[in-house]
């Protein structure tokens, strides 16, 4: 299940988790809208506190999804991935 899918069906703000995992709203939003990749780290975390409802291997994507824009789902140009490791938040 997707992170978004989880917070909605158990009615959890996003502020309110963010918190849990202590990052900003605004990075958390990032993520469920996955202009993100979490740390290794946050994902296990956040796959800790979902009880493995989000799993982390549903919140950083393999090699080939990277080379896919997550908002219109087009394959990126040749040369171009999804930044990894993410930007920390400052």
């Amino acid at each position: 299940m997707d992170l978004k899918r989880y917070l909605k069906e158990n009615k959890i703000k996003v502020g309110d988790f963010a918190e849990m995992v202590d990052i900003h709203r605004n990075h958390l939003s990032g993520i469920i809208n996955k202009r993100f990749v979490p740390g290794i780290t946050l994902a296990r975390q956040i796959e800790r506190l979902t009880k493995g409802n989000v799993t982390v291997s549903e919140l950083i994507p393999d090699k080939e999804e990277r080379n896919v824009c997550p908002c219109c789902k087009r394959k990126l140009p040749k040369g171009k991935t999804i930044q990894w490791p993410p930007p920390s938040p400052s």
